[in-house]
């Protein structure tokens, strides 16, 4: 199932998104149920109202952010420059898909959960993400805006400086990979 989604991305082949819900209805396809368990509960709420399409919709705009994020960004997909580009284009994504209305009430559906224990500092990731998900949206007219693609006018916000990412984070107990906001931390334009 995921190389049939790679291969949809790599290839722009949108006609192969009836046979990944196919996919994902035979096969309770493994990334719907993560991504599902990772919905805080209001978001589950919306998602679980709206039709088949829209599901699969949204389910594959993250999975593509994901995709693109890793390609662009691969040193700093946890409150870094790549986790601020994600945000943005998975909501860019889902404002010309599902509508700025409904996009924005997933996203900030999704930032609604309960901070994790000792971690202080998380609402400054919720900031970071509420603040790129408004700036994604608002790039769904890339092609009125000029450019030839939503991830090309994503690009053009960060290298500007309209994205935020955080300073001054911390490695997560157990990881080096996932940086925690500390009390230091604040979030800076994408171009510094």
């Amino acid at each position: 199932m995921e190389d049939l989604g790679k291969y949809t991305y790599e290839n722009g082949c949108d006609a192969f998104a009836l046979e990944v819900a196919n996919e994902m209805e035979n096969n309770n396809w493994a990334f719907e149920q993560d991504y599902k368990g990772r919905m805080s509960i209001s978001e589950r709420a919306i998602y679980d109202s709206m039709s088949r399409f829209k599901q699969v919709g949204y389910l594959l705009n993250a999975q593509k952010a994901t995709w693109v994020s890793e390609d662009l960004y691969p040193n700093s997909l946890y409150n870094g420059k790549g986790d601020a580009f994600r945000h943005a284009y998975f909501n860019g994504l889902n404002a010309i898909l599902l509508g700025p209305t409904l996009a924005e009430d997933l996203a900030t559906a999704h930032e609604d959960k309960p901070a994790p224990l000792n971690y202080p500092n998380y609402f400054k990731e919720v900031q970071m993400d509420l603040f790129n998900n408004a700036v994604g949206r608002n790039k769904r007219n890339w092609l009125s805006d000029g450019y030839d693609s939503l991830t090309e006018s994503i690009q053009d916000a960060m290298v500007n400086g309209e994205l935020r990412y955080l300073s001054n984070l911390h490695p997560a107990l157990g990881t080096n990979e996932d940086y925690r906001a500390t009390y230091n931390s604040q979030l800076i334009p994408s171009n510094q």
